[in-house]
């Protein structure tokens, strides 16, 4: 017992035990990492310098094509305006990946893709729905042609000094020295290898002219870009977070072997390799992809998740521990898990593939990987919203989490957008409508006015969803209102 007072005594004078916090970093945007269209490069040609950060894209171009006096062509005004719809929507698309609270809202489809464009361009541009579309499938002008780094110019200027050496080194090993008639011959040959240099240089410009030509004459739409740059914004995010699962696994996506990156893809359900002694149970079982069910392939996952909240700046979402010796807590949903696991899941693929590539083409068909992801990982995970080896799966419990409008379709890495149909514009000399609105004070017959342009349909028609409905509050004399009460009857009628 004396002993026991002593450690007791002890824990109470030491210093108390933090937990360290996890790490809060801040917002800073996204990263520029579209692979076309430039902001830099695209505003030095067009405006002839560069934005100071911070400014407002749009506003500030064209204060600086005023002040110098610069004449641009409508294409390159459309694309002053393009850029910055796209910062806008870039944005947006972030906050919307890292605020969803439901699986089925986590990644849009293109449906809610091609509305965010036209709500981010009638809010840019001050426009209602039909200028926003002439906008969008508007021409622009061609991108830019980027000019590379003085490294990666030293290093193809390497190259090319070390293959010139190894050639001269072929041609003197092989020719040695010549003498006489063979001294002739090689002036022939010398002059004809002229001849031969010569017409390849000239094809080389023939072929150089054509390129530029067909590049001059290519049409891109202003919504091509933006589309393009939601891909961009996915792939950022695996930029980010991938390297955590291969760093948590004890592992680097440059070092890898295939063979490993086969094995983390395998099914941890294993099957008889006999038909016959598969039973049904086994057959029904979900498929466990080991790089997400086993220990170490978990705690990857987890790591991805928040490192992809911390980089889209909701570490909010990321809990303390509420006592010593847990760990901190990720308040998430299923659709977040199955993002990080379809990023880890097509990096290993390529890994075992033996294919090496920084961008996987422009659309990456992330959306449908995603989708088939969700099917994958669905049954794994629980059907509570208790803490679960460091989730906290908001929506775990919900039966619509996973339902969507369209069934998943074969991933196509080159999708094509099907454009919408114009919106109608609304007319001007439609009649108006009487709406009617409540009174403003207990017993005050209710106000009858022409319906507002924003209450009306695309045919001067009130729109169910801004009617308003007439509440009648009780007058305070019941004598007063019975002379009004049939006039008063018909107005809300009517």
């Amino acid at each position: 017992m004396q002993n026991l007072g002593v450690q007791v005594g002890r824990i109470k004078e030491a210093a108390p035990v933090t937990v360290p916090s996890p790490t809060r970093r801040l917002f800073r945007g996204f990263v520029d990492s579209d692979g076309e269209y430039s902001e830099d490069a695209e505003l030095k040609d067009i405006c002839g310098v560069t934005l100071g950060g911070g400014a407002p894209l749009l506003s500030d171009a064209q204060m600086r094509l005023a002040a110098t006096g610069k004449v641009v062509s409508v294409k390159q005004q459309g694309t002053l305006k393009m850029l910055s719809i796209r910062r806008r929507v870039k944005s947006r698309f972030f906050g919307h990946v890292g605020g969803a609270t439901i699986t089925n809202d986590v990644v849009p489809d293109t449906d809610a893709d091609w509305e965010m464009l036209m709500e981010e361009t009638m809010s840019d541009l001050d426009v209602d729905a039909p200028e926003a579309y002439d906008f969008l499938t508007s021409d622009i002008s061609s991108p830019t042609k980027r000019k590379r780094a003085a490294a990666s110019k030293a290093k193809v200027k390497s190259k090319r000094k070390d293959k010139g050496k190894a050639k001269r080194k072929t041609t003197c090993a092989d020719g040695g020295t010549n003498s006489g008639s063979e001294a002739s011959s090689g002036s022939d040959s010398s002059s004809s290898s002229n001849d031969e240099v010569g017409g390849t240089k000239k094809a080389g410009a023939a072929t150089t002219a054509g390129a530029a030509k067909k590049k001059a004459d290519q049409v891109i739409r202003a919504y091509q870009p933006m589309t393009q740059s939601i891909s961009h914004v996915l792939e950022a995010i695996k930029k980010r977070i991938v390297p955590v699962w291969f760093t948590t696994v004890g592992s680097t996506a440059k070092s890898m072997q295939r063979q490993v990156a086969s094995t983390w893809l395998e099914n941890m359900n294993k099957l008889p390799e006999d038909e016959d002694e598969i039973t049904q149970e086994q057959r029904n079982a979900p498929v466990r992809p080991r790089f997400i069910c086993s220990d170490d392939g978990h705690d990857g996952i987890l790591a991805a998740v928040k490192e992809m909240f911390i980089h889209l700046g909701v570490t909010d979402r990321i809990r303390l521990p509420a006592g010593l010796g847990n760990k901190d807590t990720a308040y998430t949903t299923m659709g977040h898990i199955v993002l990080a696991a379809t990023f880890v899941r097509a990096e290993l693929e390529q890994i075992a593939a033996g294919v090496r590539r920084k961008r996987r083409r422009k659309k990456n068909g992330w959306y449908d990987r995603w989708r088939w992801e969700v099917i994958t990982v669905h049954p794994l995970i629980p059907t509570t919203t208790e803490p679960w080896r460091g989730f906290v799966i908001s929506d775990a419990n919900s039966p619509s989490c996973c339902d969507f409008e369209h069934p998943p379709v074969p991933v196509n890495a080159m999708r094509t957008r099907t454009v919408r149909a114009r919106p109608a514009a609304t007319k001007a000399g439609a009649p108006a409508k009487e709406v009617v609105t409540v009174g403003t004070f207990d017993g005050a017959a209710p106000v009858v006015r022409p319906a507002a342009a924003s209450e009306t349909g695309p045919n001067g028609v009130a729109d169910a969803s801004t009617k308003r409905t007439a509440t009648m509050a009780p007058a305070p004399d019941a004598a007063a209102t019975a002379g009004a009460g049939g006039d008063m009857a018909d107005d809300a009628t009517a």
